[in-house]
């Protein structure tokens, strides 16, 4: 049917496992795009890279070094604005440079102890831990946050982005352009503080800021992240006549039975 002919023709463009079916979604996005007359599109690839914005990632590393350099009560103050963004609170209260609750945190804090932001990293990995991708992937909690930041550069996320995004781009035919991957927006980020990408309770924060002349205020500081979601209920369901022999076949494999 047209379903399984299109499934095996977007397997051979990817040539490839691929880890989320969103892949699809993004590469029906562009032909639509290209079938309107559009030739070169704009990614955020390299965002949340440069700029710090997996939380999940990268808080916990920039939390420890923001405490270990005398900046706990900004830690503090990131974690308190949080909460309150995550319980719905609006307004003043927690959001941009006057917001209430960091303040009144920064200003405790400067009493107790002066604010120290630091660049400072360890010891750079080697030639040969850029280039063992396992040995670096398994030092990756003990490295500084900057250095955490190049891993996603150099072995963790970004290249298989970049890889996968250029075989299905590639294959419409329409072009990429990564604008946050320009050498200097790199450079830059690399070299920021880590109190300019994390404040009050925000991700990205330096970026949200600046953004905040040339876009609404509900996107700049737009509390979820989401892309182009692929409707994984919809597609199984449409497709379950296809899907259940391929499960039965699989079995309980992921089940151990001890009296066997």
């Amino acid at each position: 049917d047209a379903f399984s002919s299109e499934r095996r023709a977007f397997s051979r463009i990817m040539q490839e496992p691929f880890h989320s079916p969103n892949i699809y979604t993004h590469f029906k996005m562009r032909q639509k795009m290209k079938n309107a007359g559009v030739s070169v599109v704009l990614s955020g690839s390299g965002g949340d890279e440069v700029l710090a914005g997996y939380e999940w990632d990268f808080w916990p590393q920039a939390a420890a070094e923001l405490r270990r350099n005398g900046s706990a009560w900004r830690a503090r103050s990131y974690e308190i604005a949080k909460r309150y963004r995550q319980l719905g609170w609006r307004g003043s209260l927690y959001r941009g440079e006057r917001s209430l609750i960091p303040w009144g945190v920064r200003r405790l804090g400067r009493l107790l102890r002066p604010s120290v932001d630091s660049t400072e990293r360890s010891s750079p990995p080697t030639n040969q831990d850029l280039t063992d991708a396992e040995r670096y992937r398994q030092r990756y909690p003990g490295l500084s946050f900057h250095e955490q930041v190049l891993f996603h550069f150099t072995v963790g996320q970004l290249p298989y982005y970049l890889r996968s995004n250029d075989q299905f781009s590639m294959a419409i035919p329409i072009e990429q352009r990564f604008p946050y991957l320009d050498y200097r927006m790199v450079e830059l980020g690399l070299r920021m503080p880590v109190g300019y990408l994390f404040r009050n309770g925000w991700t990205k924060y330096v970026l949200r800021r600046a953004m905040e002349p040339y876009l609404p205020r509900t996107i700049v500081w737009r509390q979820s992240k989401t892309g182009f979601p692929f409707s994984y209920r919809r597609f199984l369901d449409r497709n379950r006549a296809e899907f259940e022999p391929m499960i039965r076949q699989l079995g309980d494999f992921w089940v151990r039975n001890d009296e066997a």
